[in-house]
């Protein structure tokens, strides 16, 4: 129990800090999931080694955040044992729904995992009423930093004064073309705050963005089969054309822009034909997903003085 404890002072003083609000003042009840977020993370930091031991861990074992991810659920609910007996500002039985422990857990593995790159993400037990604005929502499925991608435009949405009430929402917050819950920069607090929308916001135009990469398509046609008669920005069938590199690359080049040489491969190439492309684009080659992403699977081949790799998986330039 003192060992909780001690975490729990350590996390208000985090949240506090990253909060803004001056050091031993009592947080609001609605800041409560932030300091469980950074008890959690520091309940998982001691756990693993440190910060950095997760991270360098992270880099060799591509698993690291399932397996924290059940870790959590288990030291969340010891953390919760310890704060019903606290009576402290920053508990409430709010925090106790299923769904709120999941987003605490997934937003103390983004502090554990990564930088942050924006204001803290509140999640508010109140829902939220927003101004009668136009609606322009930026649809997610990867809830794993969503956060870095969502802060910068909907701070360049508040800085160009848009007309536009832009908002983050996951896709399974929609229903019906309307919003149950939503993601709005709020600028007084300077958080990004969470929060169910009473009533339902509808839509008047959306973007797709942040999927989960091994369903990204399948992500992308589900949210416009989702949003029928919505206009969307960045529409499937424009997003797979852009999902091909070497078709784009035609595009451009076709456009009169200036684009590197290139080539599609085949996965599997006889000698004959690694001699041709070496003849063609010289020993160092760099080959690549033809639809890969964040520099997936990329490799710098150079083939001097090398047997050449005939038969080899190494992807599509």
């Amino acid at each position: 129990m003192a060992i909780l404890l001690d975490q729990l002072k350590l996390a208000t003083e985090h949240a506090a800090l990253a909060l803004g609000i001056p050091s031993g003042n009592h947080l609001p009840a609605e800041y409560g999931a932030v300091v469980w977020k950074y008890a959690l993370a520091e309940a998982l930091a001691g756990e693993y080694g440190g910060v950095g031991e997760i991270r360098r861990r992270a880099r060799e074992n591509h698993g690291l955040r399932r397996e924290l991810a059940a870790v959590a659920t288990v030291r969340l609910s010891e953390l919760f044992a310890c704060g019903r007996q606290l009576h402290h500002l920053t508990w409430s039985e709010w925090l106790e729904e299923d769904y709120i422990r999941r987003r605490i857990i997934e937003l103390a593995l983004d502090a554990l995992f990564s930088e942050p790159l924006g204001p803290e993400t509140v999640l508010s037990p109140t829902p939220h009423t927003l101004p009668a604005q136009p609606v322009y929502a930026l649809i997610f499925t990867a809830f794993p930093h969503c956060a870095h991608e969502l802060y910068p435009l909907l701070v360049d949405a508040y800085a160009a004064n848009a007309r536009w009430q832009v908002i983050g929402a996951h896709a399974d917050w929609l229903d019906g073309g309307q919003l149950r819950r939503a993601i709005l920069f709020d600028v007084e607090r300077a958080v990004l705050l969470e929060a169910d929308c009473r009533p339902p916001m509808p839509i008047s135009r959306a973007q797709v963005l942040a999927l989960n990469l091994a369903e990204e398509a399948d992500d992308h046609q589900r949210i416009e089969s989702l949003l029928p008669g919505i206009p969307i920005s960045n529409p499937y069938a424009s997003a797979r054309i852009l999902d091909d590199k070497a078709q784009v690359a035609t595009i451009w080049r076709h456009a009169g822009l200036s684009t590197p040489a290139f080539s599609v491969i085949s996965t599997k190439m006889s000698p004959e034909e690694w001699e041709s492309l070496i003849a063609t684009f010289g020993t160092d080659l760099v080959i690549k997903p033809i639809d890969g992403t964040e520099g997936r699977d990329v490799e710098l081949l150079n083939c001097m003085g090398r047997r050449l790799p005939a038969g080899s998986c190494l992807g599509r330039l």
